[in-house]
């Protein structure tokens, strides 16, 4: 099975089925936020040596969500054998 069927296997499921692909939107979107933010702050901090309090931030903030995301991401396989 090659990427391309995949593909088309995955969009006839989320056209079928919406709500499925709801929780993994939601928990990567929620993650992605602080990804981003710490992304500008190494962008912008390159130069310096010493670790910005923004970067230390969406630091913690990831460490803190990563509880949230693991659990979505186990519940998944059950939401899917549901459906």
């Amino acid at each position: 099975m090659g990427p391309i069927e995949i593909l088309k296997g995955a969009f006839s499921e989320l056209a079928k089925n919406p709500v499925l692909f709801l929780p993994k939107m939601v928990s990567v979107t929620i993650y992605a936020i602080p990804y981003l933010f710490l992304l500008e702050q190494a962008k912008a901090e390159m130069a310096s040596q010493a670790m910005p309090v923004g970067t230390f931030a969406a630091t913690l903030i990831i460490l803190a969500l990563s509880p949230l995301y693991i659990m979505i991401d186990s519940m998944y396989p059950v939401l899917v054998a549901q459906i």
